[in-house]
């Protein structure tokens, strides 16, 4: 089953103010090479936000992906706790609303778009898992 991120509009409304203030300045100074590494920024921030997302596979892994940066494989059974978050450290997470998962080698944080089913999901292929 395949999860979205859930994309924060703080986030969105951030990042496209930043973007838009530049290219508005950018074409105040007619800097060409300003406007096209705007516009590369901007499509990667476009693919970023369109490969983020994670899947629970039918052989219980959850892999979890976002553009070419990051493609973690984590087996299921290695899961032993998911918590809320807050946490804003860099992540493949688009949403302030995460949850961390904690696993055998470490933790990552996620934010899928539809939480709650994603979690049971998870718990139905661990039973272990703490939440």
């Amino acid at each position: 089953m395949k999860y979205q991120s859930k994309i924060d509009n703080k986030l969105l409304l951030f990042i496209f103010g930043v973007l838009v203030t530049n290219l508005v300045w950018m074409i105040y100074l007619q800097s060409v090479i300003g406007i096209i590494i705007i516009a590369l920024t901007s499509a990667f921030i476009i693919h970023v936000f369109v490969t983020t997302y994670y899947v629970i596979t039918s052989d219980h892994f959850l892999i979890v992906k976002s553009s070419f940066l990051i493609n973690k494989k984590i087996s299921i059974q290695d899961i032993t706790s998911i918590k809320e978050s807050n946490n804003i450290l860099s992540s493949p997470a688009l949403s302030f609303d995460r949850i961390e998962i904690k696993y055998k080698d470490g933790s990552i944080l996620v934010s899928p778009r539809e939480k709650e089913k994603f979690i049971q999901e998870l718990k139905a292929r661990n039973a272990t898992i703490l939440y």
